[in-house]
């Protein structure tokens, strides 16, 4: 029964993302899968929080803006909102999240922690929760490629806390890790199904929201945070930066980000989304190793990224131009 209304196009739930200037695929697919992995979220917290009793108190403060995104986005996804409308209610749940869960108070980097100013602190973490909310949102144009970020990001925010008294943030991590897992099984290339902006603005939004409890909270310091979901947040912000400097018209809709480059060479979803994979599961690993490193240790660490990413992107460029010599 729900198969049928689910294949039903008068169906509410029934959302096909057509290909447009973006695009990565070839042929209109279901977009609803945001829905798959929101609903469980909705359901588990409220019933660990009446059974169990101790739901943190700060993840609320998290979840209810994360709802309000998601289902902004939905009607979006059904509707066509206006951006400003969608840009309102980010703005309002980035303004609650920050407000309820803390401040980013305190940036701590290998070997020093600097304190902000209150008027610095609200406004950087105003900015770094849009960020990560729409940045997300760009980087869902690949099969498999979004949620396999999500998975390996908040699998390691959970073993980085493993160590912490903190059990509520590692079990939120863990439910939202499960339960995009079970999305990737029907998203992996060739994807049947695409998780829409439902999906990744809200993955988005309680990625940089996790980051900045586990911050505030001194579980995870933030650039450990940053390192975990560098794969997204270093190829989104570069090809802003790039695509601002050339001064494009950097809110249309493009093809240029790093992963949708190497689709488009011909490497294909499957063999670009395991590559990203692999740079994922480094990025795990270096967190890993950097979190109780010494100083000395945790600035390699930050070295070997920057070289790894600098090669990647150039290596990227490069086969670019070999291809273009080719055809």
């Amino acid at each position: 029964m729900f198969t049928r209304q689910f294949c039903n196009p008068q169906s509410k739930m029934h959302l096909l993302d057509y290909p447009n200037d973006r695009s990565l695929h070839l042929h209109p697919t279901p977009r609803s899968g945001g829905v798959a992995i929101i609903a469980p979220l909705i359901m588990a917290l409220p019933i660990w929080a009446f059974s169990i009793g101790n739901l943190p108190y700060v993840f609320i403060w998290i979840g209810i803006p994360a709802l309000i995104i998601s289902v902004l986005a939905f009607l979006d996804d059904r509707f066509k909102l206006k951006i400003s409308i969608r840009f309102a209610g980010q703005v309002i749940s980035v303004f609650l999240a920050v407000f309820g869960s803390g401040l980013l108070c305190n940036f701590s980097f290998p070997g020093a922690e600097i304190e902000l100013s209150y008027w610095f602190s609200l406004t950087i973490s105003i900015i770094y929760l849009l960020w990560m909310t729409n940045l997300y949102n760009f980087m869902d144009g690949m099969d498999g490629f979004a949620g396999g970020m999500a998975v390996f990001g908040f699998t390691a925010m959970a073993i980085l806390a493993w160590n912490t008294d903190a059990t509520g943030f590692i079990i939120i991590n863990l439910v939202i890790t499960a339960s995009v897992s079970g999305f990737l099984i029907f998203n992996f290339p060739p994807a049947k199904i695409f998780m829409g902006d439902a999906g990744s603005a809200t993955l988005g939004f309680i990625a940089g929201g996790m980051s900045l409890w586990a911050e505030h909270s001194s579980i995870v310091p933030i650039w450990i945070s940053i390192t975990v979901f560098s794969p997204f947040i270093v190829d989104a912000t570069v090809t802003l930066l790039r695509r601002m400097l050339k001064k494009e018209r950097i809110w249309q809709a493009h093809k240029t980000h790093y992963y949708q480059r190497l689709v488009q060479l011909g490497w294909g979803h499957r063999k670009t989304v395991l590559v990203e994979y692999g740079l994922m599961l480094i990025c795990l690993i270096v967190a890993l190793l950097a979190i109780n490193a010494s100083t000395e240790k945790q600035f390699f660490f930050v070295i070997f990224l920057i070289v790894l990413y600098t090669a990647f992107f150039k290596n990227v460029t490069r086969l670019e131009l070999k291809y273009r010599q080719t055809v």
